[in-house]
C-alpha cells in the first residue's frame, strides 16, 4: 500500500508538470508570430497542429509495442527536453540574423515533434496506471490526474503573460525545456510495464479490428458528438465576440479561464470525495448545458455567461474523469492505451472538424438560426443519451 501511494504521488507529480509544460511555450509562440506580423495561414497551421498529434501517437504506440514502456516513456520525455533546449538554442542564436522564416519552421516543427511525443505520452502512460494503481484506487486516482493535468495548464496559461513581460522568449523555451525533467526523474520511481498487444485476454482490442465492447464504445460516440461543436471553443468565441463587437482576447480568456477553473473544482472534490456520479448523468448534464451555452451566445456577455462558463468547466472536470474510469475499469494493462487511442482520435477529429462545420453551417444560415440549430443538436442528443442509458453507465 505504502509503494502503490508512492507511486500514485510520482504518477501525480509527472502529470502536473507536463500539464505545464506541454502548454506554457504555445501561447508565448502565438503572440510573438502575431506580433511579427507573420502571415495568418502560419498561425492556423500552429493552431492545427496542437490537435494532428493525437492522430499520429497511437501509430506511435503501435509499432512500438511489446518494447520496455517505461524506458521508451523516458526517452519520449527527453526528446521533449531536447526539443526545447534546441528551440531555446535556435532564437538565440539564429532567429533575429536574417534566418526568420527558416527559423520558424524550425520551430514549428520541434514544437509539433514535442507535442506528438506529449500525446503519446498520455496515452502510454495509462498502462503505467492500470499497472501500478489498483481498482480501489483508480476512480480517485483518475480525477486527481485530470485536476492536476488542468491545473498545469491554468497554472501555464496563468503565468505565460508574466514570463513574457520580464523574460526573453528563448529563456522562456528553457524553463519549459526544464520542466520536463520532473517528469523524467518520477518516472524511476515507477514500476515498469510493456505495451502488449498480444492480449488474450477477454477484454482485448486492436485498432485493426475496432471490436469494441458496447461499454466502451458507446461513451467514445457520445463525447465525440458532445465535442463535435465545442472541441474547438476559440472558434465559436471568436465568432461569437466578432458578432457582438466584443474582444476576442478577453472573451476566450474569459471563457477559457472560467472554464478551466470549473474543471478545478469539480476535479479537485472528486479526486478526496468517495462519492461517484455516473457517466450518464454526467454526460446528459453536458449536453444540456452546452445547448444553454449556445443559446446563450444569442446575447451580449453578463454575469449569466459567467456562471454558464463556469458550469461548462464543473461538468467536464466531472465527465472526463467519469470517461476515463469506464476505460480504466473495462480493460487491462494490454489495451487501455487503444481505448484512450481512439477516444483521443475521435475528439480530436471533432476539434478538426468543428470550426469548418461552424462556419459551413453559419455561411448557409445566419448567425442567429445557426444558434439556434446547435442548440437544438445538444437538446436531441440528450434525449438520444438517455435512451442509450443502459450502454452508458
Amino acid at each position: 500500500m505504502i509503494v502503490e501511494k508512492k507511486t500514485i504521488y510520482s504518477i501525480i507529480i509527472s502529470n502536473f508538470f507536463s500539464g505545464i509544460a506541454d502548454v506554457l511555450f504555445a501561447p508565448i509562440l502565438l503572440n510573438y508570430l502575431a506580433s511579427n506580423n507573420v502571415s495568418g495561414w502560419i498561425i492556423a497551421l500552429v493552431t492545427v497542429l496542437e490537435y494532428l498529434p493525437r492522430i499520429f501517437s497511437p501509430i506511435i504506440s503501435k509499432i512500438i509495442s511489446n518494447r520496455n514502456l517505461k524506458r521508451v516513456l523516458q526517452t519520449s520525455v527527453f526528446i521533449r527536453f531536447a526539443c526545447y533546449l534546441l528551440i531555446s538554442l535556435l532564437i538565440f542564436f539564429y532567429i533575429e540574423k536574417g534566418l526568420f522564416i527558416g527559423c520558424i519552421f524550425i520551430i514549428i516543427i520541434l514544437n509539433f515533434i514535442s507535442d506528438v511525443l506529449g500525446s503519446f505520452y498520455f496515452l502510454n502512460q495509462t498502462i503505467i496506471n492500470k499497472t501500478n494503481i489498483s481498482n480501489d484506487n483508480i476512480t480517485k486516482v483518475s480525477s486527481s490526474l485530470f485536476l492536476t493535468s488542468n491545473l498545469g495548464i491554468f497554472i501555464a496559461y496563468s503565468i505565460a503573460p508574466v514570463l513574457q513581460k520580464f523574460l526573453m522568449m528563448e529563456h522562456i523555451c528553457l524553463i519549459n525545456a526544464l520542466l520536463f525533467l520532473v517528469p523524467l526523474m518520477q518516472l524511476k520511481f515507477i514500476k515498469n510495464s510493456k505495451n502488449n498487444v498480444e492480449s488474450t485476454n477477454k477484454k482485448n482490442v486492436t485498432l485493426n479490428s475496432w471490436n469494441i465492447d458496447k461499454v466502451i464504445l458507446y461513451p467514445i460516440i457520445f463525447t465525440f458528438l458532445l465535442n463535435l461543436f465545442i472541441g474547438n471553443p476559440n472558434f465559436i468565441i471568436t465568432k461569437y465576440a466578432s458578432q457582438f463587437n466584443l474582444s476576442i482576447v478577453k472573451s476566450i480568456s474569459l471563457f477559457s479561464s472560467l472554464y478551466l477553473i470549473g474543471t478545478v473544482i469539480s476535479s479537485s472534490y472528486f479526486s478526496i470525495s468517495k462519492r461517484k456520479i455516473p457517466f450518464i448523468w454526467g454526460l446528459t448534464f453536458s449536453y444540456i448545458n452546452l445547448g444553454i451555452l449556445y443559446f446563450s451566445f444569442l446575447f451580449s456577455q453578463s454575469a449569466i455567461s459567467v456562471v454558464i462558463y463556469l458550469s461548462i468547466g464543473i461538468l467536464m472536470g466531472i465527465l472526463q474523469p467519469a470517461l476515463n474510469n469506464i476505460f480504466y475499469l473495462n480493460s487491462d494493462e494490454n489495451n487501455i492505451s487503444y481505448y484512450f487511442s481512439i477516444c483521443s482520435l475521435c475528439n480530436s477529429t471533432g476539434s478538426i472538424i468543428a470550426p469548418f462545420l461552424i462556419q459551413f453551417i453559419m455561411s448557409v444560415l445566419n448567425y442567429t438560426n445557426s444558434i439556434y440549430l446547435i442548440a437544438l443538436y445538444y437538446l436531441i442528443l440528450t434525449f438520444i443519451a438517455l435512451y442509450s442509458k443502459k450502454y452508458l453507465t
